[in-house]
Parts: structure tokens; C-alpha cells; sequence
């Protein structure tokens, strides 16, 4: 793919590095068989303490019975450009618009957290691609802590910034 920053990707973007946001191994495969999630590191122009994850953007690795690991599938760069674009575009408008459906549900603020974005522990920007695989509009969701075995905090946005849910409810 030859691109280790957004802007290797989109001309005049930051240089944020695209790193691995989360990863996982298949139920199946017995740890032999991963998919890696695309992201992008913590920077301007929203400033999250955590990667903006680029959903459904994954790379397939798989470790073969030689012990070498080999990319069985990974996103078009195009996709990646698609995303990448629009997550850097509407990243601070997008953790702005959670923070404000948070205090409108009138959600306690964790003590251990100064603010809604420091208390932050995912931001996903679900672009639907790869077209043709995904379907329906992108959204953007935001997990934030208390992070416990009782659950966490989220809010679920459209690609237009409104609220669809906090924490499983509309927001209404």
C-alpha cells in the first residue's frame, strides 16, 4: 500500500501515522488467522487521546504452517483515502457533537475524567466501505469510560453529526 501516514494518503493532510487500532484473532482459527483494524493515531484536527479506528477497513493475516504470516486481504487504498478523508474532516465536529448528547442526557461525568473526551476509550468512524460489503450510511461511535464489567458510556452518531443513541437509548 506504501502509506504510513494520512498524508501519504490525501494530499494536505496531517502527517497522523495510520497504526493499529485493534486487532483480533478468528474464533475458529485458533489464533492463527487475525484481522487487523486501520486507524489513525491521536492528532489534529480533533485531538482524541485514542486512534480513530477506520471500520471495516481490515487486513486478513493469516500464519501459514511455515511460521510466515501472509495479508490474505487488506482495504483498497481508495477506501482508505474515502475514510480517511472524511474521518479527519468531521473528527472534531463529530467527538463535539458526543460530548454535547452526553450532558444533554444528562450523563454523569466519571470522577477519575476532567472532561468527556479525556474519558475516551474508542472513537470508530464506520465509512460502509468496502462498497458493495457494507451498506447503509457511515456513522461515528464514541466509547467512553467508566469502563467496567457493568458497561461503558457511548454515543452513536449519523454521518450528518446527529445523534442517533447514548448509551442504547435515542436521544430524544
Amino acid at each position: 500500500m506504501q502509506a504510513a501516514t494520512a498524508s501519504d494518503l490525501i494530499p494536505a493532510a496531517p502527517a497522523r501515522p495510520l497504526v493499529v487500532a485493534q486487532w483480533f484473532a478468528l474464533p475458529y482459527s485458533k489464533g492463527k488467522s487475525l484481522q487487523v483494524v486501520i486507524g489513525l493515531s491521536p492528532g489534529a484536527p480533533g485531538q482524541l487521546p485514542v486512534p480513530t479506528e477506520l471500520e471495516y477497513l481490515r487486513f486478513a493475516i493469516a500464519l501459514a504452517a511455515d511460521g510466515v504470516f501472509l495479508v490474505t486481504e487488506r482495504p483498497s487504498r481508495a477506501d482508505l483515502v474515502t475514510a480517511a478523508t472524511r474521518a479527519l474532516a468531521d473528527e472534531a465536529q463529530a467527538i463535539t457533537a458526543a460530548e454535547a448528547a452526553l450532558v444533554r442526557a444528562k450523563v454523569t461525568l466519571p470522577a477519575s475524567s476532567s472532561s468527556w473526551k479525556a474519558a475516551l476509550r474508542r472513537a470508530t468512524y464506520d465509512s460502509r466501505l468496502p462498497a458493495g460489503r457494507q451498506f447503509g450510511e457511515p456513522t461515528w461511535n464514541f466509547i467512553f469510560d467508566p469502563w467496567t464489567d457493568r458497561g461503558f458510556n457511548s454515543v452513536l452518531l449519523d454521518q450528518r453529526l446527529g445523534v442517533i443513541m447514548v448509551n442504547g437509548k435515542p436521544l430524544l
